[in-house]
């Protein structure tokens, strides 16, 4: 078979999308490479995410994902992953939950 016309193609074959979570619960976002030793990336705001009480990154082949814990509104944000030369943007966006008022 004839090679196709080159395209820009996506080192990603699942992308993260926005997500909304409530104030105090955790969200997962998940992403999946063409290639298992893809090195990837996760960021918000432009700076590195790294594991810790806060994220869990975890990669076990080409799945990757990334857990936020304990949400609060500090966290609506945009995340990217990075993996190569790709970039996939997504949001967290916080759902505050509705007060105990009578």
């Amino acid at each position: 078979m004839p090679e196709p016309a080159k395209k820009t193609v996506s080192a990603f074959s699942k992308k993260p999308k926005t997500q909304e979570a409530e104030e105090g619960s955790s969200v997962t976002f998940e992403a999946e490479t063409e290639k298992s030793e893809a090195k990837v990336k996760w960021q918000c705001n432009s700076k590195d995410i790294a594991s810790g009480n806060k994220y869990a990154i975890t990669a076990i082949g080409n799945k990757h994902s990334l857990t936020i814990r304990n949400i609060t509104e500090e966290d609506a944000n945009v995340y990217a992953v990075i993996a190569g030369g790709s970039k996939v943007k997504f949001e967290l966006r916080v759902v505050t939950k509705p007060g105990g008022r009578l």
